[in-house]
């Protein structure tokens, strides 16, 4: 598989202040792995979609990760300082939320998090513990 994320961050882990950090081009790579997990582009930039969905990208405009997210999680995370919100042109995305790279040590748990919250979207059948499953 091509890794169509390797302009975006090197392809390597580093250590950050003792903390081994996986970047975002790596944890998208495993991403891609899980069924119906694409590697896909948005706004001319490497994206994470589950099943067509917008999950994850990096925006380096603002050097930093954007997530989709419940509208209350997005709200929490602006509110503890961990996010900003998403506002392109003009328009606030209320289920998106800038994580800056002073958090990257925390990129594969946003996704992650991002990725459980598409999967429950499209199958909202299935509790968060049983989504891979009912695929």
């Amino acid at each position: 598989m091509a890794n169509c994320c390797a302009d975006l961050v090197p392809n390597k882990m580093h250590n950050d202040g003792g903390t081994v950090v996986m970047p975002y081009s790596r944890i998208a790579e495993m991403c891609a792995k899980e069924p119906g997990v694409e590697l896909s582009t948005m706004m001319k930039t490497p994206c994470i979609r589950y099943m067509g969905d917008f999950v994850a990208m990096m925006f380096e405009r603002e050097d930093s990760l954007i997530v989709k997210l419940s509208t209350d999680r997005v709200d929490a995370l602006i509110a503890s300082g961990e996010g900003f919100e998403f506002n392109f042109t003009k328009t606030t995305f209320k289920e998106w939320v800038l994580i800056p790279r002073r958090f990257e040590h925390q990129y594969e748990a946003f996704i992650r998090e991002a990725l459980d919250y598409a999967k429950a979207r499209k199958h909202p059948h299935c509790s968060s513990l049983q989504t891979a499953s009912c695929l």
